[in-house]
């Protein structure tokens, strides 16, 4: 790669490194724990997949003693029956009539019993809560994700 390239690419890494961090940040760190924060900063972890390997591969030609590895994403958490119970406040047989398999599908099982997906637990009890509660709610969203599918 020509050194006008790297120079500008280097620009590039310098202005995000600016425009992330404070003043007093700026004064205290070196260029090498700059670029550190800034491969940890939200900004670079929103940068397309593309544009994330060509950064990685630049800082590692550069800094080759660094060991620097994109971020793995975390697993969805998961959350057992008593879970839901709980967050969408009704009885087991309520849940496993009205909910399980038709609302919320199982993620998984662990040893013998069913998981689901925390964010999808939270979202129904959310949608519940906001159309009053109560047992009849789960049946009626029930019969809207019917009429959505049919349309």
């Amino acid at each position: 790669m020509p050194k006008y390239l790297i120079l500008q690419q280097l620009q590039h890494i310098k202005e995000l490194v600016i425009s992330s961090l404070t003043g007093e940040e700026l004064t205290a760190l070196s260029i090498q724990e700059h670029l550190s924060l800034l491969l940890e900063h939200a900004d670079v972890q929103e940068l397309c997949e593309n544009d994330q390997q060509r950064l990685l591969k630049l800082l590692k030609r550069l800094f080759p003693e660094w060991t620097i590895e994109p971020l793995p994403v975390p697993p969805p958490e998961r959350v057992d029956i008593a879970y839901a119970l709980r967050v969408l406040d009704v009885a087991r047989s309520t849940f496993y009539r009205s909910i399980d398999k038709k609302l919320l599908k199982r993620s998984g099982k662990i040893g013998e019993k069913p998981v689901y997906l925390k964010a999808d637990v939270d979202w129904l009890g959310v949608e519940a809560e906001r159309m009053g509660k109560g047992g009849w709610v789960y049946r009626k969203l029930w019969k809207q994700r019917q009429g959505s599918n049919d349309a």
